[in-house]
């Protein structure tokens, strides 16, 4: 009796895609993520993190909020961008606002001027985030909810001591 061996094909297959996970942040400064920084007046600091998310074609979207969360009266939404990754998939250094805009967190960032304590948010997401004026976002979600349901978000939150002079107006009347 005799056999006929017939080998086998190779299955090829496209390489595993990547999972849907969210960005991450690493390299907090100044201080670790959390830690009370206290920020000297008038000339304020500057602040930023790295941030990587293992799809390097997605398009993240940045902000960074002053008093947040809950947003409130005194909350101040000071930046929103949207940054590409590398493609290398190395991880992208953000900072506080770019040029054209106030770089560091100084006095200008705060509305609420009567207290020294106050926080800082850096909120990344991998797609857009939903008008911050949608109705029925409650006050924790305002500013951190992403367009897509299925959108991540990651937080980095800077307790940040800074003492302000209060805000003065002057009143000019003419006879």
């Amino acid at each position: 009796m005799s056999a006929c061996i017939i080998p086998v094909a190779p299955n090829f297959q496209d390489p595993p895609s990547i999972s849907d996970s969210g960005p991450f942040l690493s390299s907090f400064s100044p201080g670790a993520f959390g830690e009370l920084v206290t920020v000297p007046v008038p000339q304020g600091t500057q602040f930023s993190a790295n941030v990587t998310d293992l799809n390097v074609k997605a398009t993240l979207s940045i902000r960074w909020v002053m008093d947040y969360p809950p947003a409130s009266d005194a909350t101040h939404l000071v930046e929103q961008s949207p940054i590409t990754p590398r493609a290398d998939g190395l991880p992208q250094p953000i900072t506080t606002p770019p040029p054209g805009q106030p770089g560091v967190v100084n006095c200008d960032w705060v509305i609420q001027r009567l207290t020294s304590t106050h926080q800082l948010e850096l909120i990344v997401a991998d797609s857009e985030f939903a008008d911050s004026s949608t109705a029925g976002l409650p006050p924790d979600r305002k500013f951190d909810t992403p367009k897509d349901p299925n959108g991540h978000v990651v937080h980095a939150l800077w307790p940040i001591d800074i003492s302000c002079p209060a805000s003065t107006t002057s009143n000019t009347s003419s006879p």
